[in-house]
């Protein structure tokens, strides 16, 4: 009998203390290829060319020499590439949606990419009974350009009336939302409309560390979200933060997400014309309930003590506006 009780007292600690590193690349070497294998990217021809702060060869050249800790590489995505929409790494099912991650990198920005490109997108997949399994639509997180060209910002899928809906054809609107929204008493449209200023202001040629954290993400029920940038929470909602369906393929048909995500990082600028340089650093994915903040922080840094100010974080809540369609609230 006591030792059953000692096997009892011990679940707690087991469970809390469960966590995974389950992807790390700090590409000190080349860790990306057609045919990625443990804590490698993929990068296909379509993909864009992708070079390290280490490339010696022909023009241009890195804008740095060293990765996020002052030493050894970072990859670079950039103008370089041979196509002419992208220069990306992705790895297909890298991350889960309903178990606890922390999701953390480091980006520098030596060029902008056009307004509303994307540098990092977390994609929902299908599901493996689709005969194309590894599409991915319908981003659930993403990193974008302001149009302000001294801000950054995500869009995250926290809009509940289309989370259990039927996305219609790949081009449909994503649902998802600009944060944060730091300018307020304001609301914002599920239509995707901005009322009020927002995203966060960056300093180009500086590293800047985000780490993400969510207890799952689902679309049927409330969930913490939550993103730092540089320690600083400037994400922290609870609520509806994916959606159920995948859009619909050329026959129509369309099925629920699977519950795996793609990471997409790079330099997207699509068809806005070639322009933007990032470099990467230090991406790691940690799952289970053990993990914290540090463990997926680039150089292991903890967060700040505070927002920089109440301004700064969009907390949660949702009011039901005209039409019974949900809008976020903007607190002050």
């Amino acid at each position: 009998m006591k030792r059953l009780i000692y096997l009892l007292l011990l679940v707690p600690f087991f469970v809390s203390s469960q966590k995974t590193i389950v992807f790390y690349t700090d590409f000190e070497t080349d860790q990306w290829s057609t045919t990625p294998g443990a804590n490698e990217w993929e990068n296909d021809p379509g993909e864009g060319t992708i070079r390290t702060t280490a490339w010696t060869g022909a023009a241009p050249a890195p804008a740095i020499t060293a990765g996020r800790d002052g030493t050894g590489r970072a990859v670079w995505m950039g103008t370089h590439s041979d196509d002419s929409s992208r220069s990306e790494l992705f790895r297909d099912r890298v991350i889960r949606t309903d178990v606890p991650t922390y999701v953390g990198y480091s980006i520098y920005i030596n060029e902008r990419l056009p307004s509303s490109r994307a540098y990092s997108q977390m994609r929902n997949m299908k599901q493996s009974s689709d005969p194309v399994n590894n599409n991915a639509a319908k981003n659930p997180y993403m990193l974008r350009q302001h149009s302000d060209n001294g801000k950054l910002f995500f869009n995250l899928l926290t809009d509940p009336t289309v989370a259990q809906t039927n996305p219609g054809p790949t081009g449909a609107s994503e649902g998802a939302l600009f944060w944060p929204n730091v300018a307020g008493p304001t609301v914002q449209g599920t239509d995707g409309s901005v009322a009020a200023d927002y995203g966060f202001d960056f300093n180009m040629n500086e590293w800047i560390d985000i780490v993400i954290y969510w207890d799952a993400l689902d679309y049927d029920t409330d969930n913490t979200l939550k993103i730092w940038v540089n320690g600083d929470l400037v994400v922290d909602w609870y609520g509806v933060t994916n959606r159920r369906y995948m859009p619909e393929n050329s026959e129509g048909n369309y099925l629920e997400v699977s519950g795996d995500l793609k990471h997409n990082i790079g330099t997207y600028w699509a068809s806005a014309g070639v322009q933007g340089n990032a470099y990467f650093d230090e991406y790691r994915v940690c799952e289970g309930a053990g993990c914290t903040y540090e463990d997926a922080s680039p150089l292991g840094l903890s967060p700040n003590g505070a927002p920089l100010s109440s301004n700064n974080v969009l907390k949660s809540g949702r009011i039901r506006g005209p039409g019974g369609a949900y809008y976020k609230i903007i607190n002050n």
